[in-house]
């Protein structure tokens, strides 16, 4: 807050999304801020055209530890894990096929244990779709990511023109 207004632009700068060039962005507009433990903090926002983003922080240091693109994040009732659609866009044609893909970033890992050996690091998290999912991707569509519990995350994605309601339960420790 400066004089009694609220200062909208932040300086936490977001990964890599689609360049080089788009890898300095900083959030237009700060959504939520969660202390989730004693190391990491969670910063929910918006990019200015209207891409959500998540960025962690380190509240010792207040420097981003991780941070990505995406669609719908919500954090677990815990603070552990966050569940989000993964980044796409429709300029990058190669993106497209993260369409309607559904990730948990958790916080007890590392950022690089976060991402999955050989992936493109823009993409992190755990995707946590049903492996029988077909269909065109530019078909996909997700809605109502929300946690039941700090271990039961509901979802409802639509591919093969139909609704499918979604549960996935983490084991503790995992």
């Amino acid at each position: 807050m400066r004089n009694g207004t609220v200062v909208e632009q932040v300086a936490i700068i977001s990964p890599c999304v689609e360049s080089a060039a788009t890898a300095c962005e900083t959030f237009a507009r700060v959504v939520s801020v969660r202390r989730a433990n004693d190391e990491r903090t969670i910063v929910l926002g918006t990019f200015a055209d209207g891409t959500g983003g998540v960025a962690i922080v380190d509240p010792r240091t207040s420097r981003r530890v991780d941070g990505f693109a995406c669609f719908h994040p919500t954090i677990s009732p815990d603070g552990r894990r966050i569940a989000f659609e993964r980044f796409f866009s429709l300029r990058a044609r190669i993106a497209l096929r993260y369409r309607g893909l559904v990730a948990v970033y958790d916080l007890a890992q590392s950022p690089r244990e976060n991402r999955a050996r050989g992936a493109d690091p823009r993409f992190p998290g755990r995707v946590v779709n049903p492996s029988a999912m077909t269909g065109d991707a530019s078909e996909r569509w997700v809605d109502g990511i929300a946690w039941r519990s700090p271990t039961e995350l509901h979802f409802a994605i639509r591919y093969d023109e139909r609704t499918h309601h979604v549960i996935v339960a983490f084991r503790e420790g995992k």
